[in-house]
């Protein structure tokens, strides 16, 4: 008594293979992916091969645009507005730190953005006095046991 083994067409390789070369998927009819194992290995090595360097070729172009944006500013002599002092101010890298806004700086003026720096520093380093905590704690605790 012969026993033939089930084969299935690789939709990538195109190839007739034993189903035992496909991965199981019980989402699909035959409970078979529909790529073979090397060729599903082959393309996720190669996406993971992509993806870093997708990801800084994006990150590139992003940079390239905002260095256009902030020649464009300084060359024609155009403004922006800090968000804190809403002092107008000339858009250039003296004034501004660069950043994703619309001329390729950011919102808050050099000055603004240090004490905004500063205060977050400062808040995230500060002594915190002990027995505050334990009631925060208390009540973060007495919360969770009522949900």
């Amino acid at each position: 008594m012969t026993t033939k083994q089930k084969q299935k067409k690789c939709s990538k390789c195109k190839e007739n293979k034993p189903a035992n070369e496909f991965g199981l998927n019980q989402h699909a009819t035959d409970g078979y992916q529909s790529w073979c194992k090397p060729c599903d290995a082959a393309h996720k090595r190669e996406k993971r091969f992509n993806a870093p360097m997708k990801a800084q070729h994006e990150y590139q172009k992003q940079l390239r645009k905002n260095e256009r944006h902030r020649k464009f500013a300084e060359e024609k002599g155009l403004t922006k507005e800090c968000r804190i002092c809403k002092e107008i101010l000339v858009a250039n890298k003296e004034n501004f730190y660069t950043g994703n806004g619309k001329l390729g700086f950011g919102s808050y003026c050099k000055v603004c953005d240090k004490k905004k720096r500063q205060e977050r520093r400062n808040k995230r380093k500060a002594p915190t006095d002990p027995a505050k905590d334990w009631e925060i704690r208390q009540e973060r605790r007495q919360r969770r046991a009522s949900q």
